[in-house]
């Protein structure tokens, strides 16, 4: 660890994690648009966005979905079950931050 802190200057009760450790990311998973059901309840997310419905959810709370592919980086946010497809990553359940403060990032790999 290079730049951050170091464990014995952390306040009590924090500590050094990864990102992947504090917000664990997994993939969508795929749902053909020829599968999708237009008059379903549940969003679809494509990494662009909304890209259609479906009568399935496979996230069952309040997500933060991320692109991957096509517009990778671009993030969104369903507060309801959703469907997110494989060109997207999720967070889910949402985790709640008490405090930012101290909150620092550093590239693992210089």
């Amino acid at each position: 660890m290079t730049g951050g802190a170091k464990k014995d200057q952390l306040p009590k009760g924090w500590v050094i994690a990864t990102l992947g450790e504090l917000l664990p990311l997994e993939y969508g998973k795929a749902l053909p648009s020829r599968k999708r059901n237009s008059n379903g309840q549940f969003s679809v997310y494509g990494s662009s966005g909304i890209v259609g419905t479906h009568t399935a959810a496979v996230v069952s709370e309040p997500a933060i979905i991320v692109g991957r592919k096509g517009s990778a980086g671009r993030v969104h946010l369903s507060k309801d079950p959703c469907w997110p497809i494989d060109t997207c990553i999720t967070q889910s359940p949402l985790m709640t931050w008490t405090s930012t403060t101290g909150l620092t990032f550093s590239d693992s790999r210089s």
